[in-house]
């Protein structure tokens, strides 16, 4: 059953997906809207039941290229997270399409905060392709590294690798196959227990 309960009006919100009363010891936090679509696609996949799905996100695009704000409100939503880190939980999957503002800053941040308050924190990602700009890379790549520092482990999907190799994919597909790498990645990790 698709719930979803807004924790703390703010301009970064956290939104609970799941909402069955299960005391569950798996928490997935989606950052940003790539990674909000994915897991809204994965919502009532059976393998995730056994999970608190949260959204993270600003609702919009409208960091552009402000990183301090993003930051700040991402700092403003750390009591929310507190919220949904009771004693049950064990790990939290972060989930995040780099390159833009919110998965870029916000992840980090989220996988240092989440692991002082001694809770495994595995990240699984995806980098932007090569004609989103060198910025865009670089701010990926800069959020890969901090992230890594936290994180047991952390998983990437190279975008620009696949398109290479499968060109004759259409853009629909290429999402397609990035949910099933976010969701399979998700599976592995959960069983791992």
């Amino acid at each position: 059953m698709l719930c979803t309960v807004e924790l703390k009006i703010r301009t970064m919100n956290l939104a609970k997906l799941t909402d069955d009363g299960i005391d569950k010891d798996i928490v997935i936090i989606a950052v940003g809207n790539g990674a909000c679509n994915c897991i809204r696609n994965m919502v009532n996949e059976p393998d995730v039941q056994n999970m608190h799905l949260f959204l993270c996100n600003n609702g919009n695009s409208s960091y552009g290229d402000d990183s301090e704000k993003c930051r700040q409100d991402t700092i403003n939503m750390l009591p929310d997270i507190d919220a949904i880190l009771d004693d049950n939980v064990k790990k939290v999957i972060l989930v995040s399409t780099l390159g833009g503002c919110t998965g870029s800053v916000a992840t980090p941040i989220l996988a240092e905060y989440i692991t002082k308050k001694r809770v495994e924190v595995y990240c699984i990602v995806s980098l932007p392709f090569i004609f989103e700009g060198e910025q865009t890379m670089k701010k990926a790549q800069k959020a890969v590294a901090e992230m890594s520092l936290f994180s047991m482990q952390t998983l990437i999907f190279n975008s620009e690798l696949y398109r290479r190799q499968s060109c004759n994919q259409s853009v629909i597909r290429f999402f397609i196959l990035i949910d099933k790498y976010f969701h399979k990645s998700i599976f592995s990790i959960s069983k791992g227990r």
